[in-house]
């Protein structure tokens, strides 16, 4: 299974956008630990922009973009240091592109 994950992330980092890396662990974040919210899912986890970046392997500046795309896009909102998805769908939608 490592291996298969390992194969899995290499291929999504050298195919896929940094806005979309970042989506893509949004979402997984959410299912993993996310909460129903007024306004969408909160993803329950104190994770600051450089830990993100490294999860996705991108810089924090990268990072920092694509978080104000999809916050510009109504895509996610930011509340307390938390991030709220909220259009999950739209979201799927920027991971495959």
């Amino acid at each position: 299974m490592c291996v298969r994950y390992n194969t899995h992330k290499v291929n999504s980092l050298a195919s896929m956008s940094v806005p979309a890396r970042l989506a893509r662990l949004l979402l997984t974040l959410a299912q993993d630990y996310g909460r129903i919210h007024p306004q969408g899912v909160l993803i329950h986890s104190q994770l600051n922009q450089t830990e993100l970046a490294s999860l996705i392997g991108a810089t924090r500046e990268s990072t920092n973009k694509a978080l104000a795309t999809l916050r510009r896009e109504e895509l996610i909102a930011l509340e307390e240091g938390q991030i709220i998805i909220l259009d999950p769908e739209a979201l799927r939608r920027q991971v495959r592109e």
